[in-house]
């Protein structure tokens, strides 16, 4: 007769917070991520201000420079592609002790929007 398994309660335990999580992430998303910026210039202005849109109605998303720069770069296709790539390299050049990098992690949400 095959041996019936029942899973322990550290499993249980790991799957109702696991659940949990997963729940509070569905609650604390607010709004839809905005459509990618395919590098048309007469759309330049409306992105940016669902970007602005979607950092305000989700604050912990979007709680630093860093993050707010990441998900713009992470929207980008088309046109846009040349940039997005030279300013990836600048957040995460190979040296991890680069100049470049450190300059980048100080620019600011507002500078770098204004070069975007």
């Amino acid at each position: 007769m095959p041996e019936m398994t029942t899973p322990s309660s550290s499993q249980t335990i790991s799957a109702a917070v696991i659940e949990m999580i997963d729940e509070k992430k569905d609650k604390s998303s607010k709004g839809p991520v905005p459509d990618p910026y395919e590098g048309d210039h007469k759309n330049t202005r409306r992105f940016l201000l669902n970007l602005e849109l979607y950092f305000q109605m989700n604050p912990l998303k979007a709680n630093t420079d860093e993050k707010k720069k990441m998900l713009l770069l992470s929207l980008l296709k088309g046109k846009t592609n040349r940039w997005k790539i030279m300013e990836q390299i600048k957040l995460f050049p190979e040296d991890e002790d680069a100049k470049v990098k450190k300059k980048a992690a100080k620019e600011s949400w507002i500078s770098f929007k204004k070069r975007f």
